[in-house]
């Protein structure tokens, strides 16, 4: 069926794009789209903000990995330096027991300060 204004013969005069439309069912699409717009605008704030997000914690994930791998280096080479010190220690520790035995130190003393076996009698037992 036409409308009223085409079976009345009367000419159809169109308003122009920009005047607000008469018919009410225009004016509720409008506003759907407006609130679709304004819908379509905050979700792509939220969308930016989640890809903010996720490239924050990207790059906090390769930093964290990154001072684990450095950690781990440094701590191996901590561990090299201990079996270093480890070994000089008992290097040391062995060498000392040596210097501090008594047949040693009687031969140094015999030798570098020309001191001599105390004779029968020299000996002083002090309480």
């Amino acid at each position: 069926m036409l409308p009223a204004s085409q079976r009345t013969g009367a000419s159809s005069i169109s308003s122009p794009a920009w005047a607000p439309s008469a018919d009410p069912s225009m004016q509720r699409r409008s506003g759907m789209a407006s609130a679709n717009a304004v819908e379509r605008r905050a979700l792509m704030g939220w969308l930016a903000l989640a890809a903010v997000v996720a490239v924050t914690i990207g790059i906090a994930y390769v930093w964290v990995r990154l001072q684990v791998s450095d950690t781990g280096y440094r701590l191996e080479a901590l561990h090299d330096v201990i079996e270093r010190l480890e070994q000089e220690h008992n290097d040391l520790t062995a060498r000392a027991s040596t210097l501090d035995s008594g047949t040693r130190i009687e031969a140094e003393a015999i030798k570098r300060l020309g001191m001599t076996r105390a004779a029968r009698g020299q000996d002083l037992v002090l309480p």
